[in-house]
């Protein structure tokens, strides 16, 4: 759906429960929508419902990742993709010796609990049972081998963030928008997306009026 039908249904809606006095830029909305929308994947992706999961398979992508990264005797740490959300799943390639390229089951780990995890037999990284734990920090991947194999590649899975609306000029706040840029989801759910820009709406301004009222309370003082 264009950006302008989105914000003009939002409008609509904004009128509709009685919010019509409210002001909302073009630049504002943007901000809230994309707020919006990423807050309802997240949602999505902790409540994996069959409705949920068929949307959020839209933005699901698998890469390969060179292992061209911070590389010691205890990890090699990999960049993510810049558009990288969430999580779903890797498996990495590894080398020892004249053993190249075989498959490494990678398993995610918590960082507070690596220590004891790769002091264990049965968890730590193994090219003989071609298993490796990994964490996931900071925009890394880190992949722990400790020096028991060479890392090539990674396939990660994972969920990006979804197409991101914007104006043609941000500096701009009545900038008509960049129409190459639309919400990617059907019209279903952009209207649980402009639902959830209204509310959010609402709430700020509620919000704003608390902290207006408060502050004429406290000049009476």
């Amino acid at each position: 759906m264009e950006t302008q039908k989105v914000y003009e249904k939002t409008l609509i809606k904004l009128d509709g429960v009685g919010t019509n006095n409210i002001a909302l830029d073009k630049s504002r909305f943007v901000l809230t929508a994309n707020e919006a929308q990423n807050k309802i994947i997240e949602y999505f992706l902790s409540n994996k419902t069959d409705e949920n999961l068929r949307y959020v398979q839209q933005v699901l992508v698998d890469r390969k990742i060179s292992s061209q990264g911070v590389e010691n005797n205890l990890y090699t740490k990999i960049p993510l993709p810049e558009d990288y959300f969430d999580f779903s799943s890797a498996i990495g390639y590894g080398t020892k010796g004249s053993c190249r390229n075989k498959l490494i089951n990678l398993f995610e780990i918590k960082d507070p609990n690596k220590d004891e995890i790769l002091q264990d037999d049965f968890n730590k990284p193994s090219f003989l049972y071609r298993e490796a734990p990994f964490v996931v920090s900071q925009d890394k991947l880190k992949v722990y081998t400790m020096d028991e194999f060479i890392l090539d590649k990674v396939i990660l899975n994972y969920y990006r963030y979804p197409i991101q609306i914007r104006q043609v000029d941000s500096e701009d706040p009545e900038s008509p928008f960049d129409e190459g840029f639309q919400i990617e989801f059907d019209d279903k759910l952009v209207d649980r997306i402009i639902s959830e820009i209204v509310s959010e709406i609402q709430l700020n301004t509620r919000e704003s009026v608390f902290q207006q009222n408060k502050i004429r309370a406290q000049q009476k003082l």
